[in-house]
């Protein structure tokens, strides 16, 4: 088995694509603060790019990004050959084995800077991560939630498994149950939703982390950001 610390440092490095492609140049027409409305003004933490960043900066960093993204699609796909060579070519784990390869390769690329572009991830596009509570929410901007969805409808088809789907009020959401735990992935409005959350919240409390209802407070409101 693929040792977890290989995912841990896939994940340092997919959150560092995530933020140098979402935190560059803003519409200046439109409220910096905006996506702090879904913040609650008690959130126990938030890291969030609000502000534009010049694109000096990240002409030099996104390059490598997309370097330290190739290397780990290379970590991985080492590790996967490994365990499938020690498996029957006919057995059933290893043709798990080589669609999750695949699918690791479509989740690579799609954290490329041309990958979160084709998925609606622009350079300009604001980003928080904050806590909801001690449920962990991850927010940004899309220019076309439906290319989003296409992004993740590619690596499904590659991984030969969809992940299931649930709906509140028209709004589509994907996920996947692990024990007691949900992850939750989807567009919700103009922005792409990631979250890890009990599998025993109901509606209305995933209509919270979702941002389909505001918090009664939220951190644009109370100003406790900018003391």
């Amino acid at each position: 088995m693929i040792k977890f610390s290989k995912f841990g440092r896939l994940a340092v490095a997919a959150a560092f694509a995530f933020a140098i492609a979402a935190c560059g140049k803003a519409d200046k027409e439109q409220e910096v603060q905006a996506i702090l409305d879904f913040v609650p003004a008690d959130t126990p933490y938030v890291f969030a790019g609000l502000e534009p960043a010049p694109d000096e900066l990240f002409d030099k960093l996104e390059p490598q990004v997309d370097t330290m993204m190739s290397a780990y699609a290379e970590v991985i796909d080492s590790a996967l050959d490994a365990e499938m060579a020690k498996l029957p070519d006919d057995s059933d784990e290893r043709a798990d084995l080589e669609n999750a390869r695949a699918a690791v390769g479509e989740l690579m690329s799609l954290l490329t800077i041309d990958g979160l572009r084709d998925a609606g991830i622009e350079r300009g596009a604001k980003f928080a991560l904050y806590g909801n509570g001690l449920i962990p929410v991850a927010r940004v901007e899309l220019t076309d939630p439906a290319l989003f969805d296409a992004a993740i409808d590619r690596v499904e088809e590659k991984a030969d498994k969809a992940m299931l789907r649930g709906e509140i009020d028209g709004e589509t959401y994907r996920y996947v149950d692990i024990e007691q735990v949900r992850i939750v992935l989807g567009s919700v409005g103009d922005y792409a939703i990631a979250t890890v959350l009990p599998t025993s919240f109901d509606d209305s409390q995933l209509r919270v982390v979702l941002g389909m209802d505001k918090p009664e407070e939220s951190l644009a409101d109370s100003g406790a950001l900018a003391a």
